[in-house]
């Protein structure tokens, strides 16, 4: 997989990425946006030439092509090369799950899908290597019984059985192989697996913090919890915005070249990547100053303050989310070239 790249070929990344910035209507990039991008970016650099060009046919044919992609790409991408169109187009990809949220109310209805985004702390597959556990950390109160799913039972969901982001990659990974599915079902399939790989190597995708008064629902992963600059699934989904995209661009590069033939990435099984998030989730994510103000919160009624992710936690943050940023272009990349 690894891919030697001219100097022509950075230049023309960091073009794309910096019109991201440029044109980007919040200003403010999340996982969902710039992120979501970078490992676009990454699967774009690893993919076979042959591969390339056969997921490309397969988007124009979505039936919002004309709309979300030939006419939101920026002046300066449609007037570069075909390789920078290429990738801005595969990024935009990418994104359009997030766009979808957005589009007129018919259509909205048809292809916004709120419940593929995340999933369900205590939904497990039993049945892959080692121990499974739970998205869920449990503060104060015995673990829920989880949510038990073999894959056997139905190999590949029907549309209203999908109800998370772990079987929504089951379809539309099945819908996108499928060389006699429509072309227009299949560049939609394409869109969502390309967002999907992102979502679930984002650890606040994969469970939630529950207690039994302040969060007997869960904290939405990390949506309830306030931080002085966002809540803390916000500031996940910001961790990269440190420094310019561009040069965290630069540094994945250099990293997926090293990383490409690892053995970390060439693990294809969904269930191991929600596995690492939820492990990270666990490790990393709920500081002992969060866990100990709900634990308080909990005995005395207080209300949560907001909390100061300190230079340490910011750094830690950084760091995992630019590896589960790269392992997800890596791994796509795997999935698509196979």
């Amino acid at each position: 997989m690894t891919v030697h790249r001219r100097s022509s070929d950075i230049r023309s990344l960091l073009l794309v990425l910096a019109l991201v910035f440029l044109f980007s209507s919040s200003g403010v990039f999340a996982w969902d946006a710039a992120a979501h991008r970078l490992s676009a970016t990454i699967t774009y650099e690893s993919l076979l030439p042959s591969r390339r060009e056969a997921l490309l046919t397969i988007l124009q044919h979505h039936p919002r092509y004309a709309e979300d992609f030939q006419a939101q790409m920026p002046a300066a991408i449609r007037a570069d090369s075909a390789s920078a169109q290429a990738r801005w187009l595969l990024g935009q990809a990418a994104v359009w799950p997030d766009l979808a949220r957005s589009l007129p109310a018919r259509e909205r209805q048809r292809y916004n899908h709120p419940d593929w985004h995340w999933i369900d702390g205590r939904w497990l597959r039993p049945h892959i290597d080692g121990e499974a556990i739970q998205g869920n950390v449990y503060i104060g109160m015995t673990p829920l019984p989880p949510l038990l799913h073999s894959r056997s039972t139905h190999a590949v969901p029907r549309l209203s059985q999908i109800d998370n982001m772990m079987l929504a990659l089951d379809y539309s990974l099945a819908k996108l192989r499928d060389e006699a599915a429509p072309m227009p079902e299949r560049a939609i399939a394409l869109c969502w697996v390309m967002h999907l790989l992102g979502d679930i190597h984002q650890p606040l995708h994969a469970g939630s913090l529950l207690s039994p008064r302040v969060f007997p629902d869960g904290d939405r992963g990390g949506n309830a919890i306030m931080t002085e600059d966002g809540n803390l699934h916000a500031r996940w989904d910001q961790a990269l915005r440190q420094q310019p995209l561009p040069t965290t661009l630069q540094q994945l590069m250099r990293q997926a070249d090293e990383l490409a033939d690892s053995a970390v990435v060439l693990t294809t099984d969904s269930n191991h990547w929600l596995q690492e998030s939820r492990e990270i989730l666990h490790s990393s994510v709920y500081s002992a100053e969060m866990i100990n103000a709900v634990l308080h919160s909990e005995r005395t009624g207080a209300v949560l303050p907001r909390f100061t992710l300190d230079a340490p936690y910011q750094q830690q943050m950084r760091q995992i989310s630019e590896q589960r940023l790269l392992l997800a272009g890596l791994r796509l990349a795997k999935v698509l070239n196979e």
